[in-house]
């Protein structure tokens, strides 16, 4: 489930609405993107944060800013929301560690193994920024339209002047290509 594909004149004039203090406008932004928001909290932090908390804390700081004007492109709409998600998902994931390292300080053993499992999740992040790092530009940039902003192929498609076809099979190569290099 991705983001909600709305146009550029969807977007503007609800971002216009939002400026202006239309409560409905603001009901209608939650509406659209709670759902894609819930799944980023499921995909990204598991079972590790209340979803109801970190949704919320999205949408207050999203519509927050979007009342102050700091959406510079409106029509930029869904990838703003994704990133103040993934800001505040991020944000709580970091306190979450902090806060469960602290009481192990006199359990030698458990902070080892905790170090050792934050070390390993370092490195897998690290593999999977090289190999997203040697895939085409253009790859990478369908992959994040995919994956990061929810388009679908044919929005993907007319986005970057190729054909549904082209974007599906780049799609599914620059996939096979990450896994080939991640299993190694």
């Amino acid at each position: 489930m991705g983001f909600p594909p709305l146009t550029a004149a969807e977007q503007e004039w609800l971002v216009g609405r939002i400026r202006s203090g239309d409560e409905q406008a603001e009901a209608r932004i939650v509406d659209l993107f709670s759902r894609p928001v819930r799944m980023m909290v499921r995909v990204r932090a598991g079972r590790r944060l209340e979803e109801d908390d970190v949704v919320q804390e999205v949408f207050v700081a999203a519509l927050t800013s979007l009342r102050r004007g700091q959406l510079r492109d409106a029509d930029r709409l869904g990838a703003f929301v994704a990133g103040i998600a993934r800001n505040v998902i991020n944000k709580r994931l970091r306190n979450t560690r902090r806060a469960a390292v602290e009481p192990l300080a006199g359990n030698a053993g458990a902070a080892v193994a905790d170090l050792r499992e934050e070390i390993a999740r370092r490195e897998r992040r690290a593999s999977v920024r090289r190999a997203l790092d040697d895939l085409a530009p253009e790859d990478r940039r369908i992959l994040v339209l995919t994956v990061i902003e929810g388009l679908r192929s044919s929005q993907i498609a007319q986005r970057l002047g190729l054909t549904e076809e082209a974007v599906r099979a780049r799609k599914s190569r620059a996939l096979k290509r990450l896994k080939a290099r991640l299993d190694t």
